[in-house]
């Protein structure tokens, strides 16, 4: 009976060490096998660096082609450029009417008694588009001839050069508050107009379609 159990013993014995080398035998294999996989991906990584550091790699991330010759423009692939044909469309620009450079005319006179006119006549002679659209305010509309004079005012500064001075400036900060003003009338025909006269300073095309409400019959003829 002892001797059964000894032998029951001796055997659990050796299972249990056959059992514990099969797992440190394991164990070291996978070891072995994650040290090759990290010294592989090592060896990648550094080959990577070196590559990157190398003189013979150009990073072109911040470096800009030169102008392109007419008809071509630059394609950025990868680490190089490559020129290409620009595509050719049928265009047809329209002539552009040249604005008036010469010096312009003071209406002294006109200015005093009516402002909102000699806007209008300054208008036509710069060959500015809102000339045809200056309303045709009665003399004794106090509003629109200080407006009027205003603009007038700051149209010939600006052709003659006379812009680095006090007066320029003092005229552009009372612009801003009579800018302030018209905002405040509600919206409507006389409000409209009144906005027509600051029309001198925008370049034609920036105002849309329809212009909006007028007392008047406009534009001029």
């Amino acid at each position: 009976m002892r001797n059964k159990l000894y032998w029951g013993l001796g055997i659990l014995i050796v299972l249990l060490i056959g059992a514990f080398v099969f797992m440190m035998v394991n164990t070291q294999s996978e070891i072995r096998q994650l040290a090759a996989d990290l010294a592989k991906a090592q060896k990648k990584l550094e080959a990577h660096n070196k590559a990157a550091n190398s003189p013979n790699v150009v990073d072109i991330s911040d470096v800009k082609p030169p102008p392109a010759e007419p008809g071509f423009k630059w394609v950025r692939h990868g680490d190089h450029w490559d020129k290409i044909p620009v595509e050719q469309r049928e265009t047809t620009v329209e002539p552009v009417k040249p604005m008036y450079t010469g010096p312009l005319t003071y209406h002294e006179e006109l200015l005093e008694t009516h402002p909102v006119e000699a806007l209008r006549l300054q208008q036509e002679e710069r060959g500015h588009w809102s000339a045809k659209w200056v309303p045709p305010f009665p003399p004794d509309n106090q509003e629109a001839a200080v407006i009027a004079k205003s603009y007038y005012l700051l149209n010939y500064y600006r052709n003659t050069g006379e812009t680095d001075t006090a007066v320029y400036e003092e005229l552009k900060h009372k612009i801003l508050e009579l800018l302030a003003a018209i905002d405040e009338h509600p919206l409507g025909a006389y409000k409209g107009d009144l906005l027509k006269l600051t029309w001198s300073v925008i370049p034609e095309g920036t105002i849309g379609a329809g212009y909006g409400p007028s007392n008047y019959s406009l534009p001029r003829k």
